[in-house]
């Protein structure tokens, strides 16, 4: 390995060595394990009951309203109370939910509105804690190791996407277990995840008092903030699309494998694992480059591979075709919308951090919202083909944006060139 790879292998790793950066970030794999064990089981247990994908929208459709709704408010409470007693809380909520609906299974309750009601709960609770935990990272790490930080917790994210799905498999594929086994395992890993933010610092309050600013005002100041800046008006604009076209692709998964490949739950479990896996690779990417000022460009390449590998999936009958075209699907979107965050945070005030990633968290939300029109359609057309379709209009988006965003295609928007550095920002640049 040269001694340029090694360089670059360091930057991704560098933020590690802050103690408390570390034990949040393994509070938030510990964290993530529970929520997408309890996405794959919501999942499974909602087609199973039904067999319906429109359902199986429905349920994922009941954790993005509140998401939508409620992600300025989050936004706002991240940038002015104590985030550390936010994350402590949000993941108790978590813990509590999980436990609920895993005794509703042990005692043969379990009905569909059980499954949105806490998609619903889970919505809430994620739309508090997400603006939170990102708005925590500059504070825990500083800005010169904020790339290298958001670049693991993205990755961190999607190697539990890898994890969790198979764990998830292969519980609910063991009889004495089930779905109420996984939603048991998955409370366990919140009450870990709980333990670690127990940890944090006391200091890990709010960026800077404004508490004397009426809160509506405040909400208003976050969307003026982003409406007044156009390179953060275009970044949420690139991350939209992919967003909601591409990411329903997870929510029917359980369709592909029931329907498509006709295999059975730990198949499934394995082809989240795949989107985990390649996901975890693109996501590490974002460390070493987020920063380079071909960040925007490659952002809007691996938009359109996105789409492309998307198409492969969908026409693709065979298992093993199906682990590897979702493996590039993976990596693909994830570097994408990677690089859509990292960017984000990287242009913006460390006073915004909270409603800026809040209303990014709105395009998370939207995504939700298309899966119950796309679960609709799929029931109509059939999933290959409503996939196909929307990976298509990916890769047509990716392209416009390249010929018609010059500004952003020649990286006239880099870094450098913004006005949204802070004070402390900048002197700890200049060191």
């Amino acid at each position: 390995m040269s001694q340029n790879s090694i360089r670059v292998a360091g930057r991704m790793f560098e933020s590690l060595r802050v103690v408390t950066f570390r034990d949040l970030w393994i509070g938030m794999l510990a964290s993530y394990i529970g929520m997408y064990m309890g996405m794959v089981s919501r999942g499974y247990l909602a087609y199973e009951i039904t067999g319906s994908a429109t359902v199986l929208g429905i349920v994922t459709v009941a954790s993005g309203i509140p998401m939508l709704l409620l992600s300025p408010v989050g936004g706002v409470l991240a940038d002015i109370m104590n985030r550390r007693l936010i994350l402590i809380h949000s993941q108790v909520f978590m813990v509590v939910s999980s436990l609920l609906i895993a005794v509703l299974i042990h005692l043969d309750l379990i009905e569909i509105w059980h499954l949105v009601f806490f998609g619903f709960l889970q919505g809430i609770l994620f739309t508090i804690n997400m603006p939170a935990r990102s708005s925590a990272l500059p504070h825990l790490v500083g800005r010169p190791l904020l790339a290298s930080a958001i670049g693991l917790t993205n990755s961190g994210r999607n190697l539990m996407s890898v994890i969790a799905p198979a764990i998830a498999g292969t519980v609910i594929a063991i009889p004495w277990l089930g779905t109420a086994g996984a939603f048991d395992i998955s409370a366990i890993f919140y009450v870990a995840a709980t333990l670690l933010m127990l940890r944090l610092p006391e200091s890990l309050a709010k960026s800077r008092d404004r508490t004397q600013v009426a809160f509506g005002q405040q909400m208003i100041d976050g969307f003026s903030y982003i409406f007044l800046q156009r390179p953060l008006r275009i970044l949420l604009v690139l991350g939209l699309v992919p967003i909601v076209l591409g990411m329903p692709l997870q929510s029917f998964l359980p369709v592909f494998q029931a329907d498509v490949l006709h295999v059975g739950a730990v198949e499934l479990g394995l082809l989240y694992s795949a989107v985990g896996i390649g996901g975890t690779l693109g996501s590490l990417i974002i460390a070493p480059l987020a920063e380079s000022k071909h960040s925007h460009i490659l952002q809007l390449a691996m938009g359109g591979v996105f789409g492309l590998t998307l198409i492969a999936f969908a026409n693709s009958a065979s298992f093993t075709l199906s682990l590897v075209c979702v493996g590039l699907v993976g990596f693909a979107g994830n570097a994408s919308t990677g690089f859509n965050s990292a960017l984000l945070m990287l242009r913006t005030e460390e006073a915004y951090y909270g409603r800026v990633m809040s209303i990014y968290m709105m395009n998370w939300s939207l995504m939700t919202l298309f899966t119950l029109p796309l679960g609709m359609l799929v029931d109509s057309w059939g999933a290959p083909l409503v996939t196909s379709l929307a990976a298509l209009g990916i890769v047509i988006f990716m392209g416009a944006a390249f010929i018609f965003f010059r500004d952003i295609r020649e990286g006239q928007h880099h870094r450098e060139d913004l006005s949204v550095e802070t004070g402390t920002a900048a002197a700890e640049k200049s060191v």
